[in-house]
């Protein structure tokens, strides 16, 4: 009976807000065994995992174990990221609050470079997680590569910004949407647009290699 129509797409929603909400609680209990400030760049980063497998139809059912083993395996560097943004963000804020000159054009110069630096940190945000599953670098690559990424397609990343501050929003009004899946439904949200970015970029580079490969033998023919 479920197996057409508008029941069986009832079902699929009902069974994607399951999902998400597992996920969700995951996400706080590997937080809280983290002691909150070890546990939640570690469960981001799993959660993360989780969702990108999910998008892939892969090991659906493998949530937990898909989960803890992200966790346990990427403490360390998911703790180490954690920490370079969490300073970095707290640098930045106190720069915003601290820079003033008299001289009101240099003034504004520094708050233009405070503002683009501020705009390639949100980019390493909205990337960096979704390139630690897919991709080994090392530790250092993956912040340039997280802002290489957000230069490439700015389109995604400013949807992607928008997303959030909506996202944010609702939450905002609706504040028992972010007990159940708040987390989990951002990440598969950036997971999914990150994935179509590096699809678009792909599809740059193979186009770009195309056309080098057919000017080469144009020249060779000429």
């Amino acid at each position: 009976m479920l197996s057409n129509g508008p029941f069986k797409l009832l079902y699929l929603i009902c069974e994607w807000i399951m999902i998400l909400v597992y996920i969700n609680v995951l996400w706080v209990i590997f937080t809280l065994l983290g002691g909150v400030v070890f546990g939640v760049y570690p469960a981001t980063l799993a959660t993360f995992a989780v969702v990108k497998k999910w998008l892939k139809s892969e090991d659906d059912a493998a949530v937990f174990t898909t989960f803890f083993q992200s966790y346990k395996n990427n403490f360390i560097r998911a703790n180490i990221v954690g920490l370079v943004l969490t300073l970095t963000g707290v640098l930045i804020a106190v720069n915003f609050h601290l820079v003033h000159f008299e001289n009101e054009i240099i003034h504004f110069f520094f708050l233009m470079i405070l503002f683009m630096i501020t705009c390639f940190y949100m980019m390493v945000w909205l990337y960096i997680f979704p390139l630690m599953i897919d991709y080994q670098l090392s530790l250092k690559n993956y912040f340039s590569q997280a802002i290489l990424v957000g230069i490439a397609t700015p389109f995604r990343t400013m949807m992607m910004v928008a997303f959030l501050f909506g996202t944010a929003y609702i939450f905002f009004l609706l504040s028992t949407l972010l007990v159940l899946f708040g987390v989990s439904s951002t990440c598969l949200a950036l997971a999914y647009l990150t994935d179509q970015s590096l699809k678009k970029i792909a599809g740059k580079a193979a186009t770009s290699s195309k056309a080098v490969l057919l000017s080469a033998k144009q020249g060779a023919h000429n």
